[in-house]
């Protein structure tokens, strides 16, 4: 299983009623310039032994409870973001926890 590529996205809605078809469309944030689809993360790629080891930076998001990210969902698609037969295979809560 190593060395496939998948999508993330940040959608607009925390709705996990219908597992990943609750959660609505592409994340649009109005005030990202230069940003067509901010909620477009682009893709991560595994390694030979199916991990990943990425990091990256957005200066167009952030966390609050108006325009930001909290409350939103994040969604893993199975192959690259820009075909539009990409399937979600696993979405999740952007949230927040108590620090220990």
């Amino acid at each position: 299983m190593a060395h496939h590529r998948h999508g993330l996205q940040i959608h607009e809605y925390g709705d996990m009623s219908q597992g990943c078809g609750s959660v609505g469309e592409l994340y649009h944030y109005e005030h990202a310039p230069n940003h067509e689809n901010p909620g477009d993360l682009g893709d991560i790629v595994d390694d030979a032994s199916g991990a990943v080891h990425s990091s990256r930076a957005f200066d167009w998001l952030h966390i609050d409870l108006t325009d930001g990210i909290l409350g939103r969902s994040l969604v893993i698609l199975q192959g690259d973001h820009n075909h539009p037969d990409s399937e979600q295979i696993a979405c999740c809560v952007i949230g927040r926890a108590q620090a220990h």
